[in-house]
């Protein structure tokens, strides 16, 4: 049986989504928005913290305009495994509680779901903006914490597979490695969630998207990012993987655990790397599938230099990198744990999205977008006294004929 056969005959859907407006740029006040100054159409206020950002996206996962970031502004801070627990919890009851808001807003249009979504890599703050030598070296390409939040109405349509995709895409849709990792960590999750909840359910998705890891929280989106217990499991799950990572890596690289931050370390040598990881297998990877076992020691086996692999696809992640999804449908309310070893894709590759891009600059479109923020200000809890940013009040279509 070719399970990664069966992996690459995943069918995917293909979605066409234009390019947000460009707006003039607006006077940066915020260190931690930059660019993003003039994109951010409401602040909110986090009672303990400080200020909150919503931000119009310029590269939407979605045709419609319930497609926003959440950014925290008030410090600067990258990780989610770095906030302080009532911090964090109450970051995740602010990003529920916009969802919901979002819900209201778009009056149910399409049937559509929330979703949570973000990327997480200890090592973006080290690395350039977004390439390296022509290669995509970051999965978290903004270094300040930010949650996506959108509303999945499930657009486009079914006519490929995995296969059908270029090589490079293909690794965006099923990054092999990162299974296994995944399906490592499966035994430590399953204790820490039964621990925290036990009605929630944990599986590891093999014929369908998201792929991997998923644990079927119980009722609604907005319950769920009220848990306090929801942080407490991500932020345990983010320093497992990081921790899993650093031993990983520890068998292949001879500077060690923390090779990414200067990104020059030697490998060992090809017979050491193989001894040390099927050691490694043995001692805490005992539950691992024999699929998932010979993955692991093919990466041991084959690895060579990031300067010597011509293929830039497959040119690894810097560090511990990771997708999360808090996701919901006609079932229930679900949380995805997407480890990145090989993968530079987003919250859409891993729900099985095509995502086609085009640019658009287009007024009338940024006016259905103005439209949405003002009703969203007026759904959004008061507690958080919501108020226009500066794309509400300063901004404006650029003319790129000016």
């Amino acid at each position: 049986m070719n399970i990664e056969r069966e992996y690459l005959s995943l069918p995917i859907k293909k979605r066409i989504v234009f390019s947000n407006p460009q707006r003039v740029d607006v006077e940066a006040r915020n260190s931690f928005l930059g660019k993003l100054e003039g994109d951010t159409h409401t602040i909110l206020q986090l009672d303990g913290w400080g200020h909150v950002a919503l931000v119009q996206k310029s590269r939407p996962y979605i045709t419609g305009p319930a497609d926003l970031m959440l950014i925290p502004i008030y410090r600067d801070i990258s990780q989610v495994s770095e906030l302080d627990d009532d911090e964090g919890r109450a970051l995740l009851r602010m990003s529920g509680s916009v969802a919901h808001a979002m819900v209201r807003a778009d009056e149910g249009k399409g049937q559509s779901h929330s979703v949570i979504a973000f990327n997480q890599q200890p090592a973006c703050v080290y690395l350039p903006e977004k390439y390296e030598n022509g290669v995509e070296v970051k999965t978290q390409t903004i270094n300040q914490l930010h949650f996506h939040i959108f509303l999945e109405d499930g657009q486009g349509e079914t006519n490929g597979t995995i296969a059908d995709l270029k090589e490079g895409d293909k690794k965006d849709f099923l990054d092999i490695f990162g299974i296994a990792f995944g399906e490592a960590l499966i035994p430590v999750l399953k204790k820490k969630v039964t621990s925290l909840n036990n009605k929630a359910e944990v599986f590891f998705l093999k014929n369908r998207f998201p792929l991997g890891i998923n644990i079927r929280w119980d009722e609604s989106l907005e319950s769920v990012t009220n848990d306090p217990n929801l942080f407490n499991f991500i932020k345990f799950s983010q320093e497992r993987l990081i921790a899993f990572y650093q031993d990983f890596a520890g068998c292949i690289a001879a500077d060690g655990s923390h090779w990414w931050e200067n990104r020059n370390s030697d490998l060992r040598s090809k017979s050491e790397r193989i001894e040390k990881v099927n050691d490694f297998l043995k001692r805490k990877c005992g539950n691992l599938s024999a699929f998932s076992q010979r993955i692991a020691r093919l990466l041991a086996t084959n690895i060579v230099s990031s300067g010597s692999e011509s293929r830039q696809y497959l040119r690894l992640i810097y560090g511990p990198a990771s997708i999360w999804i808090i996701y919901e449908n006609d079932s229930g309310c679900y949380i995805h744990l997407s480890p990145k070893v090989l993968s530079r894709g987003n919250a859409m590759e891993s729900l099985g999205i095509w995502k086609d891009q085009f640019d658009e600059a287009d007024e009338k479109r940024q006016l259905v977008l103005d439209d949405f923020y003002l009703k969203l200000i007026e759904e959004i809890d008061d507690s958080y006294s919501p108020q226009k940013g500066p794309l509400l009040t300063e901004g404006g279509i650029k003319n790129r004929n000016g």
